[in-house]
């Protein structure tokens, strides 16, 4: 398994920061960089304004981390996805599979 930990995976958690009319500015910042194995699962296709994009799902195994979870996203080969669910496939806490989906652009 470890051989297969080849794909870069940067994780990215939601920040606010105050903004000078007194509310929040969100913007994403790097969490953490780790190794992953990458699977691609299937593509979807969606209407976006009008227009039939395709998006690709993407499952990922990665080794346990205990600060990894849904409210992250990630950036995988300079695509920007965000994770459907979080599990710890045998309950050892040696690994941690991901399901993501890409997130379209706005």
């Amino acid at each position: 398994m470890i051989g297969t930990l080849r794909h870069r995976v940067i994780f990215e958690a939601k920040t606010q920061t105050s903004d000078e009319g007194g509310g929040f500015t969100e913007s994403w910042a790097a969490l953490t960089t780790v190794f992953a194995a990458a699977e691609s699962e299937r593509g979807d296709e969606r209407v976006d304004g009008g227009r039939v994009v395709s998006a690709s799902r993407l499952r990922l195994r990665i080794r346990y981390r205990d600060d990894i979870a849904a409210d992250l996203r990630l950036v995988f080969k300079s695509r920007i996805y965000a994770i459907d669910w979080v599990a710890d496939p045998d309950g050892k806490r040696h690994w941690l599979d991901l399901g993501c989906t890409e997130s379209l652009p706005s």
